[in-house]
């Protein structure tokens, strides 16, 4: 995961939305995660070292650091210059500086995923893979009749 560049910002056209994603154990360079935790607050910083293991400090933090890196590609902000306040539902949401992108960030283990669209709420949701039966019975819930379908019809092997 590297910082956005000083090159012009990316583009993110109305109705779109960008998908980004890390993967914590891959991020190993203790140099790195040192820089990133100066991107956090204070208080953000608190709750990342409040975390009992360290794959789940290391979760948190590159969380939060992909929010904020993800932000700034499309908005020239220093990442550090994010502010984040609850929404209505719990979620973080950009409080300051004033900015059309909205996000939506979902974990698991092994797993960061990072959604922005603009002018939007959009959301997002990963689980592992163990879960696989659940998820086919909250797709067969919640998704239209054809999306469940295609979804029953995924090759396990494809899910792996």
């Amino acid at each position: 995961m590297t910082p956005p560049d000083t090159g012009p910002a990316l583009s993110l056209t109305a109705g779109h939305a960008h998908l980004w994603w890390a993967v914590p154990e891959r991020l190993t360079d203790r140099d790195a995660l040192a820089r990133y935790r100066l991107a956090l607050t204070d208080e953000e910083r608190r709750k990342t070292d409040r975390f009992r293991f360290a794959r789940d400090r290391q979760l948190c933090l590159i969380a939060r650091v992909l929010v904020r890196t993800t932000l700034s590609r499309y908005d020239r902000v220093q990442a550090s210059q994010w502010r984040f306040q609850a929404n209505r539902y719990g979620r973080p949401a950009i409080e300051t500086p004033a900015s059309s992108l909205r996000f939506n960030l979902s974990h698991t283990s092994g797993l960061v995923v990072c959604l922005v669209c603009r002018n939007r709420e959009v959301g997002v949701d990963v689980e592992p893979l163990s879960r696989t039966g659940e998820w086919l019975d909250l797709a067969s819930r919640f998704f239209s009749a054809s999306e469940a379908a295609a979804l029953r019809q995924v090759n396990a092997t494809d899910l792996s």
